[in-house]
């Protein structure tokens, strides 16, 4: 007998929540490399949104980059937010695309798809839960999605 996952109350986590790092395609190597903005920790928010510095790192080549004081963000896509670098984490799936900023966003998406029983408040679009779109929700696309997010996890 099988046990249903659930989905305990969305904590209304959003996906700015996520942001403090992101894995992207090295643009000089196609491998796995870092995305890591400095926030601003003056502020009373601390938040992508005030970001000091960004930073980019391949382990792999030694390409690095760096931005300051960013004012323009890109959010939300299968690019990072600051270069606009291609996200590792991604791939087709149901038709669409499957994309995750980490493995942090990969896991909370993961935990989401497997529930059978999903609890939310209202938050009128707000959380990560609200966002999350419709194919990914559907239990037909359950299996594809999940074993997307399995082959994920285990590229880097």
């Amino acid at each position: 007998m099988s046990t249903k996952h659930r989905f305990l109350l969305d904590p209304n986590i959003r996906l700015t929540d996520f942001a403090s790092s992101f894995l992207v395609c090295c643009p000089r190597c196609q491998r796995c490399a870092h995305v890591i903005p400095e926030f601003d920790r003056t502020r009373e928010i601390v938040s992508p949104y005030f970001t000091k510095r960004v930073k980019f790192l391949c382990t792999y080549c030694g390409a690095v980059k760096e931005k300051s004081s960013c004012t323009q963000m890109w959010v939300g896509g299968a690019t990072d937010w600051y270069f606009r670098f291609p996200l590792y984490l991604q791939m087709p799936s149901c038709g669409h695309v499957l994309w995750a900023l980490n493995f942090e966003h990969l896991q909370y998406l993961e935990e989401y798809v497997q529930s059978a029983l999903r609890e939310q408040t209202i938050t009128y679009n707000k959380s990560l839960v609200s966002r999350i779109p419709i194919w990914m929700k559907s239990a037909k696309n359950r299996k594809e999605v999940l074993r997307c997010i399995h082959k994920l996890r285990e590229r880097c």
